[in-house]
């Protein structure tokens, strides 16, 4: 069976008035990608929140 070792690296800001975050996954050695960002308008308790999956990349002889 093969282990999947995710990285996760990001950041958070919490403003008076706002949290923002964005952060980094990587994964099956470069192969998976994604981006996550958003932010929390904290009076209003309401947010967006975007996540870009880059193309996933299959080479020989990897995880398929």
């Amino acid at each position: 069976m093969a282990r999947l070792v995710l990285v996760l690296a990001g950041q958070a800001r919490l403003g008076a008035d706002e949290a923002t975050y964005r952060a980094r996954l990587r994964g099956l050695d470069g192969a998976l990608e994604a981006n996550l960002s958003g932010r929390q308008d904290l009076a209003q308790d309401r947010g967006t929140a975007q996540l870009r999956l880059e193309p996933l990349r299959f080479g020989a002889g990897g995880v398929q």
